[in-house]
């Protein structure tokens, strides 16, 4: 008997609590591997139900469950991060942690460099942040993109000529900070903490020990690894990093990321190893918006923000201040659009509800929005019904980034049209009954807290294959 697959989506921003529904998947199907896809700046809470408490960044989010973890070549790794997230698992767990760890050989990695000039190319944006969490995400993939000799991949290590490699990619990002290094603070000791680093030699001789040192004691393997996971007969559960609007082609940039944050990564592992009939696609949001960074955000409240703080999104120094607001059923439909529509989904997993319960809140749901800019011609870019916006179109060209960012302009400019205040405590299921009829989505999971025994499964009879591989 072959596996079968959960693909998880955060239909959001990110911060959907997609450790704590992957842990608790993991418990409920005894889910054998968790295959990681995006990126290392990615940080997934789970707390168990004995009082433990790990941030997932490598490492898969059932990896408390007894799952293993594959690092899929879609997944973009620190080899540092790894080391020191598996050693604070392996006090908790024991040695099966990095037994049970496999990392594809074209996963990209992210170098020293690549995260300064991340961090210093923030800083001279001054004011104009785009959100970024400084992990040298973007610019690893960017400059994959130009050209392989200017990107590392776990292939390299251990190579003859990998050291060499490693100062080509420093001499580079050297050439690019120069390009901006005069919209910099100079006088700023965060500037001159990254600036040191950046002309530090000797980390070429450490990285390339450590990430040689990586190539003997980690399992690299190739795609046919994917297989033999595949033929256990244990489910698999996807785990991908961040949100769907926050995604490089249909994110609102350029307060997005640059990897795939939809399920199509996922997806196409699935379909290029043959087992498209045998998928569960769940879609993860909170009971509220929310947002941690720069970019437009039509429903954001600060009184939601003051009486919902998340203690596990606190002030960032890159990604800056947590943001909370009203649910956006625009930015939801969006999101399910761009993965297909609402009869790709099997289900959603909707987290968070004891806090918006607990606190008695007077939540609204955003249904459309009143577009208050100067701008003439919003046809391209949405659907209008009586003068109010409905709907996000999904741009279908090629090249998305010029529309994606006017866009984003765009939605600066509108304002949410609402519902009248629920008050949850008494109307949690009118609430829930209103997202499900305007998704076109059951819900599958309701999450009321952080551990596994916290989530209600609340599938229909009529849902028999999700509701058997997922009923307690």
């Amino acid at each position: 008997m072959e596996s079968y697959f959960f693909v998880p989506t955060d239909l959001t921003f990110g911060d959907s609590c997609k450790g704590s529904i992957i842990h608790y998947l993991t418990d409920q199907t005894k889910a054998g591997t968790i295959v990681r896809t995006g990126g290392c700046q990615a940080l997934h809470n789970i707390v168990t139900s004995q009082n433990i408490h790990h941030c997932h960044v490598h490492f898969g989010s059932g990896t408390f469950a007894g799952a293993g973890t594959y690092l899929s070549k879609h997944m973009i790794i620190d080899p540092y991060g790894i080391f020191g997230e598996g050693n604070a698992l392996q006090k908790i767990l024991g040695s099966w942690v990095y037994e049970k760890l496999a990392v594809d050989q074209d996963c990209l990695v992210v170098t020293p460099w690549h995260r300064i000039c991340n961090r210093l190319r923030e800083l001279s944006r001054g004011d104009n942040l785009h959100g970024s969490v400084g992990a040298g995400i973007g610019e690893t993939m960017a400059d994959s993109l130009i050209s392989k000799d200017l990107a590392l991949y776990v292939h390299d290590f251990g190579k003859n000529y990998l050291a060499e490699k490693l100062d080509h990619i420093r001499q580079h990002k050297i050439l690019q900070v120069r390009e901006f290094l005069d919209k910099i603070d100079i006088s700023s000791e965060i500037f001159k903490t990254e600036l040191g680093f950046l002309n530090d030699q000797t980390i070429i001789t450490k990285a390339a020990t450590t990430y040689t040192y990586f190539s003997k004691e980690i399992n690299i393997v190739d795609e046919n690894y994917f297989d033999e996971i595949a033929q256990q007969s244990k489910p698999i559960i996807f785990e991908p990093s961040q949100g769907v609007l926050l995604d490089q082609d249909y994110g609102f940039y350029p307060y997005n990321t640059f990897v795939n944050t939809t399920s199509s990564d996922a997806l196409e592992m699935i379909r290029n190893h043959g087992y498209q009939d045998q998928v569960i696609r769940l879609g993860l949001i909170r009971g509220y918006q929310h947002r941690h960074g720069a970019g437009p955000f039509v429903t954001e409240d600060a009184q939601l923000t003051s009486l919902l703080p998340d203690p596990h999104n606190e002030f960032h120094p890159w990604q800056k201040a947590w943001r909370v607001g009203h649910l956006d059923l625009v930015m939801l439909r969006y999101a399910i659009n761009v993965c297909g529509g609402s009869e790709k989904f099997d289900g959603l997993a909707v987290s968070c509800l004891d806090r918006i319960n607990q606190n008695s809140l007077p939540l609204k749901i955003c249904h459309s929005y009143q577009y208050v800019g100067k701008e003439s011609n919003l046809d391209d870019y949405f659907f209008i019904e009586n003068g109010l916006i409905s709907d996000i179109k999904v741009c279908s060209k090629l090249n998305t980034l010029k529309h994606q960012e006017k866009l984003s302009n765009l939605l600066f400019d509108c304002r949410p049209i609402m519902t009248e205040a629920f008050q949850l405590t008494s109307n949690l299921d009118e609430y829930l009954g209103l997202i499900e009829n305007q998704l076109k989505v059951n819900i599958a999971i309701r999450s009321f807290g952080p551990t596994e025994v916290d989530k209600i499964n609340t599938l229909e009879a009529g849902q028999s294959f999700l509701e058997r591989q997922i009923r307690q």
